[in-house]
């Protein structure tokens, strides 16, 4: 049976964690991170300026998402969805990713704000699980709003044999 957990909020909550556990191998902890930064800034107003960039950091593919009233600006890579960059009114960063961060597309990058699935910390599967070090799909990128998709592939399936599919809106 596959699982959709739809991620808007900097926590799942208590609730959900529960519904999204049912099913779920013993120590396994759907854990997301998000942000609330994004939903009070980039959700209060339509943004009409969406752009592919394909010259990220080290190659990788990133999306910016420009709110045009307010200017503020996010970075999203599409490996581990990995938000990198939040800049208010296009001049205040709020985000820190570290100098150490390796953008080779096998390693988490190291900062901003990672989503962290099926577990967080160490255990079966790579260190804080493989949504972070996994290349999503982008679902669209719209009026200020991007979304995302992580569904099970060869690789994931090799690790972590249960049907999934997350959706990540920022």
């Amino acid at each position: 049976m596959e699982r959709t957990w739809a991620v808007t909020s900097a926590i799942l909550s208590t609730e959900a964690r529960a519904t999204a556990r049912r099913g779920l191998p013993r120590g396994f902890l759907p854990f997301v991170s998000a942000s609330p930064i994004m939903a009070a800034t980039m959700g209060a107003s339509g943004a009409s300026a969406s752009e592919w960039t394909k010259d990220g950091e080290g190659g990788l593919e990133c999306v910016q998402v420009t709110d045009s009233k307010s200017g503020t600006a996010v970075t999203v890579y599409r490996f581990g969805a990995t938000l990198t960059s939040c800049m208010l009114q296009g001049k205040n960063e709020v985000f820190f990713v570290s100098e150490k961060a390796v953008y080779d597309g096998e390693t988490a990058i190291r900062g901003g704000i990672p989503v962290v699935f099926p577990q967080f910390g160490p255990g079966e599967l790579p260190n804080h699980g493989f949504a972070r070090t996994s290349n999503w799909d982008i679902l669209s990128a719209t009026d200020g709003v991007l979304e995302l998709s992580l569904s099970p592939n060869d690789g994931i399936s090799s690790m972590w044999p249960h049907d999934f599919r997350l959706v990540y809106r920022i």
